[in-house]
């Protein structure tokens, strides 16, 4: 199965990278952390 749309990085306005792995980055926006999660298929 092929697909033509993937994400392959984030970036978010006005959040600082904390950390990148491989299944999740991690920015710190203030006193908050976001995390984003991604389904890796290998």
């Amino acid at each position: 199965m092929l697909f033509s749309n993937v994400v392959l990085r984030t970036e978010i306005p006005g959040a600082k990278l904390y950390n990148r792995g491989k299944v999740r980055v991690i920015y710190k926006a203030g006193e908050n952390l976001l995390i984003v999660a991604s389904d890796r298929i290998s």
